[in-house]
């Protein structure tokens, strides 16, 4: 086969490689499940495309990669659209791509919802086998649901369970449970089945349940009926009520991707205030870090997010078995030869070399502003585009997860840190950021630069951009200054903050957001206090979020400028946000997902009116303010610190639960990186 084809794979020739291979495929999943264990992967968060409007169907990305004998990078794209169902489709469907990890080229496109339906049956029939040593095979196992998904789940069980004979039904929709039922006695040979009148009696008769449904939100509200140390293999992930999680003995494939996405577990994390609940992982089991059962009296609950790696697993057991088959249609010529369109005389000239010689017009000693074409600065939100602002967020993300650890992209360069004002967090993270990026850095304080005996800015540049690539600048004045110091086109500047704005601060709270919240479309965001620096920041920032929703509550005087209200207005008009302020205490939002609050002292400065602490004093963030405007499910905190404990936010509530503060903080640092290093990308890389 040449290097520039492709490999297509239909569904049916995807179901006749994989049939009659289920011990097969499991021994694959829990390899997988090892060797992702071991740190030899690569698995972003799984990204969810939904529709306004709409809260059942959705289309998710899942990119990975699986090393250490597999050697495969690519992204399964499903579609969940229930409703198919009646209109006689699939409920899913999903293609799988596979790239070289060699070269990146794509491999194989792959018809990949039978791959789907069948990692997941294998996950939960490794997770069965696992949990159920020692106690001996069961003889009948319940099925919620009665899909596919729930079909394959009873086919791996079977295969891996000798004596698994009686199966024990529910579902809503009795035509399809009677379907299914047929199905089990006829394809798999089942002894008995019966279809039980509601859930309630699966989980009652059965020592081994798998749930499998489409629901979006909780409906088993407790466990008690299931019969002492049952296994239940929750594969939907969305059926069971936090109570019902927190009462039980929890397994799960990957504890920082299943707590997203408004899962169980996700809610059971919001309303406990940690994930100690979860005793580990079915890896931990696998690898012999801990035993298979806690308590062997407690019900265990397996819940599995489902792993782009599984997909990978597999998908390399079908593409090695079609090339051996000769399966398939094989694309001759599907990548375009390099260097084609240079060869017909029509390519670009390749860029300059980023470290190339002055011309001859300009002065070693004296940069040009045409010797960097198209710097980056970060002065104001601004500033970026929405691809930038969710690249960022991503970025961070991905920092926060380890993937970076390897990286170096700023190695050589060197980052400046001219602090005019105190900071804790900012500068640290920058300075800590730019070293773990590779660069060196040099920090000035308030009185070192010349600027203090009368030199001017823009003269300060003009020498500084011969030795800086990057200088992060915090200011008390407002953005005249840094934009001074950027009206050259070579060094990047970033505001660490000024009077008016502070952009990086706006880039960690959302990184904030989303990591704890699983989305940033359909936050409710709600500000209360002052709309200082961080509050415009965060409000043009988060207009450009689509569905995401800012409520500033503020004392009447010391709202948002109005330029930075009608602006943010503007943004979230134009992104399908929304952003609003008032001043009414009385009128707080119900069941918002995140609180907000900010130092009242903004920069330490204090307020012209004399009496302007008895007027913030009813906006500040206590127990009361909480409970009135949280969710069942749980509503966090932020807090960008320092904090002015007892004055806008009591201690009770900044070091409860539902704050995550602290865990903001160090998001300065991910943000920070994300942001030095989108600011020292090559021209040519962007």
């Amino acid at each position: 086969m040449a290097g520039d084809g492709l490999l297509i794979l239909r569904g049916e020739e995807v179901a006749e490689l994989l049939a009659q291979r289920e011990a097969e495929i499991v021994e694959t999943v829990r390899r997988a499940y090892r060797v992702h264990a071991a740190g030899q992967s690569s698995l972003p968060h799984s990204t969810f495309v939904r529709f306004p409007n709409d809260e059942v169907n959705r289309i998710i990305a899942l990119p990975a990669f699986l090393g250490d004998g597999f050697g495969l990078a690519g992204v399964k794209w499903i579609s969940s659209f229930p409703g198919n169902v009646q209109r006689g489709h699939n409920r899913a469907t999903a293609v799988l791509v596979l790239n070289s990890t060699r070269t990146g080229e794509p491999e194989a496109i792959v018809e990949a919802s039978i791959i789907s339906a069948k990692r997941t049956a294998a996950s939960a029939a490794a997770a069965a086998v696992a949990l159920l040593a020692g106690s001996g095979s069961p003889s009948s196992v319940g099925l919620i649901g009665t899909g596919v998904i729930n079909f394959e789940v009873a086919r791996f069980l079977r295969a891996v369970l000798p004596g698994l004979g009686r199966f024990r039904l529910f579902d809503l929709d009795a035509e399809r449970a009677g379907r299914c039922a047929a199905a089990l006695r006829g394809e798999l040979g089942a002894d008995e089945v019966e279809i039980a009148p509601d859930a309630a009696a699966v989980l009652a008769g059965s020592p081994l349940v798998s749930i499998g449904t489409t629901a979006i939100r909780p409906y088993i509200e407790d466990l008690s009926p299931c019969p002492p140390g049952a296994v239940v293999l929750h594969i939907s992930l969305r059926d069971l009520a936090p109570g019902a999680i927190l009462a039980a003995d929890n397994v799960v494939d990957d504890i920082d991707h299943v707590c997203r996405a408004e899962t169980s577990i996700h809610l059971a994390e919001k309303l406990a205030g940690s994930r100690g609940f979860i005793r580990g992982t079915l890896a931990d089991i696998l690898d012999d870090r801990m035993p298979a059962r806690g308590d062997p009296g407690q019900v265990t609950v397996f819940s599995p997010f489902g792993l782009g790696v599984l997909d990978l697993a597999l998908g390399k057991l079908v593409l090695e078995a079609a090339r051996a088959a000769g399966k398939g249609i094989y694309i001759e010529g599907f990548q375009p030869r390099p260097g084609g369109a240079a060869r017909s005389g029509v390519g670009a000239s390749p860029p300059p070399p980023l470290n190339r010689a002055p011309d001859r017009e300009e002065s070693a000693g004296d940069r040009s502003p045409r010797q960097k074409a198209g710097v980056r600065h970060l002065l104001s939100v601004r500033d970026l585009g929405t691809d930038d602002l969710l690249r960022l967020i991503e970025d961070s993300l991905a920092i926060a997860r380890g993937e970076w650890s390897a990286r170096r992209p700023l190695a050589g360069k060197v980052v400046g840190l001219y602090f005019r004002k105190t900071s804790t967090r900012t500068r640290t993270a920058f300075g800590v950021g730019a070293m773990k990026l590779g660069a060196s850095t040099i920090a000035y304080g308030p009185n070192d630069l010349q600027i203090n005996t009368g030199e001017t800015v823009s003269d300060t540049a003009r020498v500084l951009t011969n030795f800086l690539d990057i200088l992060v600048v915090r200011t008390n004045e407002a953005l005249q200054e840094m934009k001074e110091l950027s009206a050259q086109n070579h060094m990047s500047v970033v505001n660490a903050m000024s009077d008016n704005e502070h952009p990086s601060q706006a880039i960690a709270d959302l990184v904030a957001l989303e990591e704890a919240l699983g989305r940033l479309a359909g936050v409710h965001l709600l500000f209360l206090g002052e709309g200082n620096n961080t509050a415009a920041s965060l409000a043009l920032a988060a207009a450009r979020i689509a569905g995401m929703r800012v409520t500033l509550v503020t004392p009447e005087g010391y709202g948002l400028p109005a330029q930075d209200l009608e602006d943010a207005r503007r943004l979230a008009a134009q992104h399908g946000a929304a952003v609003e302020q008032h001043h009414d205490m009385s009128r707080l939002p119900a069941g918002v997902d995140a609180v907000y609050t900010t130092r009242w002292l903004t920069m330490g400065v204090s307020k012209a009116d004399a009496d302007w602490l008895s007027r913030f004093r009813p906006y500040a963030v206590t127990p009361e303010v909480m409970r009135r405007v949280s969710k069942p499910s749980g509503t966090i905190l932020l807090h960008d610190l320092p904090a002015m404990r007892g004055y806008e936010v009591t201690d009770d509530v900044l070091d409860g639960p539902q704050s995550i503060a602290f865990r903001q903080a160090f998001h300065k640092l991910t943000s920070a990186m994300a942001i030095l290093a989108w600011c020292g990308e090559p021209a040519e890389d962007r």
